[in-house]
Order: C-alpha cells, then sequence, then structure tokens
C-alpha cells in the first residue's frame, strides 16, 4: 500500500494508502502529467459526468471542453478513447440547437416551453465560441439566436439584476461581431452606478472587443465594491465565485 516515484527534479515521493477496505472495494487512481490544470482534473471529470440535462448543465458540461480537450483525455481516457472531446462538444451543440424556440431563446429543458433568459444567454455564449473554435453551429439557430440578443438589449431594465443580463448580452453580442454600440453607450453613460462587478466588467469586454481600448480600461479601473452576492439555483444563478470568474476571465480576455 506504499508506492514510490521519481519527481520531476529527480528527488523520491512516497505516497502512502488507506488500507482500511473491504476486500474488492479497493481503488486508486494516480495521474502524473506535465500539464499544471491537472489539478482541475475531478472537476471536469464531475462535470463530465452530471446526470442532469437542462440548459444551464449542458452547456456547463461541454463548455470547458473547448479550452480542457487534452485535460479531458488525461482526466477520462475511458471516456474518450477517441483522443478528442470532439464528439462531445459536436454532440451538445446539437442538443442545445434542438432546444430552440421560434423566439430564438432556448428551452430550459429538452421540449419544454419554459425559458431562463440567462441561461439562454449562457448558451449563446458557447455557440459563438464554439463556432470561432470551428465547431458546426447551424446558420439558422445562430442567427436566430443573434437576432434574439440583439433585440432584447434594447429593452430598458428597472434594476441591476435586469442590468445584468442586458450587459451580458451585450458581451456575447460583441464577442460575435454584432456589437449594440448605442445600447453600450447608454449603459456606460447614464447606468454604470447600478452595474455589479461583473457587468462592468463585461461591459468593459465589450467595448475592447469593438477596439475602444481607451473605455475598457477606464471601466477596469473602475473600484470594485467587493459586496458579497447571494448564491442562486435560479434566476442569474449568481454566486460569489462566478463573479470572480467571471472578472478573471474578462481580464484574462483583455490583458
Amino acid at each position: 500500500n506504499e508506492i514510490s516515484s521519481g519527481g520531476l527534479t529527480g528527488e523520491e515521493k512516497q505516497y502512502k494508502f488507506e488500507n482500511k477496505w473491504l476486500p474488492g472495494t479497493e481503488g486508486y487512481k494516480l495521474t502524473l502529467s506535465s500539464y499544471p490544470t491537472v489539478k482541475f482534473s475531478e472537476s471536469l471529470s464531475y462535470l463530465l459526468k452530471y446526470p442532469f440535462g437542462c440548459l444551464e448543465q449542458t452547456t456547463s458540461q461541454v463548455f470547458p471542453l473547448l479550452y480542457f480537450d487534452d485535460l479531458a483525455q488525461i482526466t477520462e481516457p475511458e471516456i474518450f478513447e477517441k483522443g478528442s472531446a470532439d464528439y462531445y462538444i459536436q454532440e451538445g451543440i446539437m442538443k442545445i440547437q434542438s432546444m430552440q424556440q421560434q423566439s430564438g431563446n432556448f428551452s430550459y429543458w429538452p421540449g419544454g416551453g419554459y425559458s431562463n433568459r440567462w441561461a439562454t444567454i449562457y448558451s449563446s455564449h458557447f455557440l459563438v465560441e464554439a463556432r470561432k473554435a470551428g465547431y458546426n453551429v447551424a446558420n439558422f439557430v445562430y442567427d436566430q439566436m443573434i437576432g434574439n440578443l440583439a433585440d432584447f438589449v434594447k429593452r430598458e431594465a428597472e434594476s441591476s439584476y435586469d442590468l445584468q443580463k442586458r450587459v451580458y448580452a451585450l458581451y456575447v453580442l460583441a464577442l460575435a461581431g454584432n456589437p449594440d454600440t448605442s445600447s453600450m453607450n447608454y449603459i456606460k453613460n447614464h447606468r454604470l452606478e447600478d452595474l455589479y462587478d461583473d457587468s462592468r466588467t463585461m461591459l468593459a469586454a465589450a467595448y475592447y472587443y469593438t477596439g475602444k481600448q481607451d473605455i475598457s480600461n477606464n471601466l477596469i479601473k473602475y473600484n470594485y465594491s467587493a459586496v458579497g452576492i447571494d448564491r442562486e439555483t435560479g434566476g442569474n444563478f449568481n454566486s460569489n465565485i462566478r463573479t470572480e470568474a467571471i472578472i478573471l476571465s474578462v481580464l484574462t480576455d483583455i490583458d
């Protein structure tokens, strides 16, 4: 129940495993990799095996595979026998496409009539990134999706909560090369104080993708409130860690 291995620098490392197991039930898996991201393998494995299939969960299963294809192969070699995550990404795209409604929104559950606005924008974000990465997204689905987002961002937002969704949609439109600069300017000039930290960062990224780096930099320098956000399992799916992740992702894109 003890093994030794040579470290990257040649030193010996010892690993001691628990041995109080019922016969036939013990099992260990040791993964050695040159990829620093292998430390996220447990989280990725959890996503790949997540048992539910709503819009948000389906998107969350396949979105990371756009960036962690190599890690996925190391983490789940049995699942990725073909050596690529492409199959699972394309299957996810096809499932999301099948959930699109006539309005351009996406149903929250397959075959259902209910749609969640944040989940629709989130799935649209994934489809934009997937197409940019070279995956096949049907033109009629993509065009209807972009048109739906373009209509949505023109509506008046009464609260910071509503603004959060609209700024996310503006970010996705800018990422897709279809920015609505008039709506962006209105929010920047008249509603900036109403934005959550992640929304202000997304607005900065939207300006960055339209080539307005001076405005983007000024928005990034804006003081962060560091106000805690209640965790949600619906609505806009807010949480503190999600807010930090969005800010980090945007800052990585910009600089």
